[in-house]
């Protein structure tokens, strides 16, 4: 929760930089939390090092058929275009692989609209059923 609280205290604090530097992994994070209240693995093994496993990642998640149907296609939409996909913004790839350049205050607006709607993931998924 520290860090939550510490990316949107940047944000409200005008440092937009620290906020998407901070939130970004945050969301990756939530995400995989959902993923693991969906009873799906949130690790993989790792690609060349045996017995050792790694953190699914966002793309990981999103590009995967069955989580993408218990998400909903819009909220897949949604977090590809804005997160994992190299059509979208990819924030997600952009900011794990420093290549992000200005940060903007409407980017960092999109980062807190997604917090937000995974602080209702259980509702939005009751309604779903």
């Amino acid at each position: 929760m520290t860090y939550l609280l510490e990316g949107v205290r940047a944000w409200l604090d005008g440092d937009l930089t620290k906020a998407v530097h901070v939130l970004v992994p945050q969301v990756e994070r939530g995400l995989r939390n959902i993923v693991g209240q969906l009873g799906r693995p949130v690790t993989k093994p790792h690609p060349a090092v045996r017995d050792v496993g790694v953190a699914v990642t966002m793309g990981d998640v999103l590009y995967n058929d069955e989580i993408a149907e218990a998400l909903g296609p819009d909220i897949t939409l949604y977090l590809l275009a804005v997160y994992a996909d190299p059509r979208g913004m990819n924030l997600r790839n952009r900011v794990a692989h420093g290549q992000l350049g200005a940060v903007t205050e409407p980017m960092v607006q999109l980062v807190i609209h997604t917090l937000l709607v995974f602080g209702i993931w259980t509702e939005l998924a009751a309604k779903r059923r």
